[in-house]
């Protein structure tokens, strides 16, 4: 080609100089335009910040990238169903790479599907465009709350099961009751069998002293889009009527150790750090329902009124089983040791991390046979009955933590708590007193 463009070139008859003149535009038609006009393949294009299935509410922000290293990008377009076509912007000539961001307005759009459409076209003279879709779905509508706690009702020292459903998946779900935030988890099995209602739960402890009379429980459901529901919900707590009387003799050494605020305040801190793991395992880690923990004689109920002899007088925070030196302990139920060692106040203890806010431990045994960070099973032996620590004898006491409160341990052997159905209705065959 070179060697025809320089014969031309040197011809001295018009018709040579012509031709020169014309394959000298050609080449130079062809090395300045070759890419567009030779160019087929299609510009990249990248759209982040949305995904295809992503529910939006009045406003989307599209960080769209298209490139075309050839003949460049020359136009953007969007299409939001079967509207208009809206140009993005008009590219520079061989503007090969551009990365911008666009928020569009979706307000005017009804709840329901959508689908946007992003085309890049480059600057060949074939005009090659890629397309991406991204369906999406537009949510302007609050999520419905509704309580399906039956009877609204609690009682102090016990647990209260709060069930709220809604009409769709949230992105967030909060409860105040008390004074308190509550977790709210998913249940891990929907009662909805056709799974058009959403279920989550909150198990609230009540404490001793609780105030009887109403409460309202407040609760904040956010969907996916951010649409926000607020509800009020009148709860009522019953006033329980626990057992008074009992008079406890510790050894004039035990009453020193338990005078002593020091070893007090080192054993709740030990034993306070080990409940807070269950407020931090969203899993429910435990199986309904739990099981009596040792064969004996119940000697002491949850929430009795008693006084020892160092003038102390308080609520009995757990319940007492009595029995032989190295009567067998069992798990109440599957979860993870959070603690095993020996206490000042409570001897050998074990706490068991069950979920959700869920603890129990075993205390005052003879020997410890888990270790902490150990996965135990429902019914698996666990220790010894003992009488270590400030007792007068050889017993086990089961406490039980919901959310940080104490709570009575054998409710949760009467109770299932996985949907309302199994708090209204109590388990057959279950009976603390009887044995194991």
């Amino acid at each position: 080609m070179l060697s025809v463009i320089r014969a031309l070139r040197h011809s001295g008859s018009p018709k040579g100089k012509a031709l020169f003149l014309i394959v000298a535009l050609i080449a130079w038609i062809l090395y300045f335009f070759s890419a567009r006009i030779f160019d087929r393949t299609s510009p990249e294009l990248l759209v982040d910040n949305v995904s295809t299935g992503q529910v939006l509410r009045e406003a989307v922000s599209l960080l769209i990238t298209a490139t075309d290293e050839k003949a460049g990008v020359k136009y953007l377009y969007l299409q939001i169903d079967d509207g208009p076509v809206q140009t993005l912007q008009r590219l520079k000539k061989q503007t090969t790479g551009r990365k911008s961001e666009y928020i569009y307005d979706l307000s005017d759009l009804t709840d329901g599907s959508h689908r946007i459409l992003i085309t890049a076209v480059d600057n060949a003279f074939r005009q090659n465009e890629k397309q991406v879709q991204l369906d999406f779905a537009i949510d302007l509508t609050p999520p419905q709350v509704k309580l399906k706690t039956k009877p609204k009702v609690g009682t102090q020292g016990n647990t209260l099961a709060l069930f709220i459903v809604t009409n769709e998946p949230l992105k967030e779900i909060q409860a105040t009751l008390f004074g308190k935030n509550l977790p709210l988890y998913p249940l891990p099995t929907n009662p909805d069998t056709e799974k058009k209602l959403y279920w989550y739960r909150s198990l609230v402890g009540v404490g001793v002293s609780q105030q009887a009379g109403y409460h309202s429980a407040e609760i904040i459901a956010t969907d996916l889009a951010g649409n926000q529901s607020e509800q009020v919900f009148i709860l009522e707590i019953g006033e329980t009527e626990f057992e008074q009387g009992g008079y406890i003799k510790l050894s004039p050494e035990k009453q020193k150790v338990m005078l002593d605020r020091s070893k007090s305040l080192e054993d709740n801190a030990k034993r306070a750090k080990a409940y807070a793991v269950a407020d931090q395992t969203a899993e429910q880690l435990w199986v309904s329902p739990f099981v009596r923990p040792a064969p004996g004689t119940l000697t002491s109920p949850f929430g009795k009124y008693r006084e020892y002899n160092t003038g102390v007088k308080r609520h009995h925070l757990g319940t007492d089983i009595a029995n032989q030196t190295g009567t067998a302990i069992y798990a109440g139920s599957s979860g993870v040791v959070t603690l095993a060692e020996r206490l000042h106040i409570y001897g050998n203890s074990i706490i068991i991390n069950h979920g959700q806010g869920v603890s129990t431990s075993y205390n005052h045994l003879s020997e410890i046979e888990v270790a902490v960070g150990d996965k135990v099973e429902k019914n698996q032996q666990i220790g010894l009955m003992g009488a270590t620590g400030q007792v007068t004898g050889p017993h086990l006491h089961w406490h039980m933590a919901v959310n940080g409160v104490a709570v009575a341990p054998e409710q949760w052997i009467e109770v299932s708590f996985s949907t309302p159905k199994h708090v209204l209705d109590p388990i057959e065959g279950t009976n603390l007193s009887s044995e194991r």
